[in-house]
């Protein structure tokens, strides 16, 4: 018996994660150059800051790069027409599974309100909202991006010019402006 319930819940743990696939249809090279950002690598290895910091930062920067890519294909489907699949429960899910150390609770909080921003405003686009580059959400994720590198660089000023220049990176492409 015990072996029958153990042999269920894994099938119905599959099953649950089953639709949890990204379903993007652009690389991230496609989405950094979409926009005019240069893409640049959190490396580890080159990092002064402790391992649990760097690992953190190095798997979220990860999901802003899928964060990255659904922007922007959301917004190049809207301006062709085509449907794309919206990722953004997963992305969202996968931020918010993310552990944050204690020194970057408050960061990680900001980017996950920008993310989920973000979101909200693209499924104002699909409803028929026209891009306003001075309307009140896309200032409020500009600013909000624009905190979050000032906390990094202000948290991290012994780090070196390729890991700011990661920061600025990937914070800067996930930017509407």
């Amino acid at each position: 018996m015990k072996t029958l319930f153990v042999a269920l819940f894994c099938l119905l743990s599959t099953a649950a994660f089953a639709g949890d696939e990204l379903r993007q249809e652009m690389d991230l090279a496609e989405a950094y150059r979409a926009t005019n950002v240069q893409q640049k690598t959190f490396d580890l290895a080159s990092s002064n800051m402790i391992e649990a910091e760097k690992r953190y930062l190095a798997d979220l920067f990860a999901i802003t790069d899928l964060a990255v890519i659904e922007r922007v294909g959301t917004q190049t489907s809207l301006r062709t027409h085509d449907k794309v699949a919206d990722n953004y429960r997963i992305i969202m899910a996968r931020v918010d599974a993310l552990a944050a150390p204690a020194r970057l609770v408050t960061v990680h909080q900001q980017l996950r309100n920008a993310i989920a921003l973000e979101r909200e405003y693209l499924d104002g686009l699909r409803r028929g909202l026209r891009f306003d580059a001075q309307s009140q959400p896309v200032q409020s994720v500009h600013n909000t991006l624009l905190w979050v590198y000032g906390e990094l660089q202000r948290l991290y000023p012994q780090e070196g010019t390729g890991v700011r220049e990661a920061f600025y990176a990937h914070l800067c492409a996930l930017d509407f402006i």
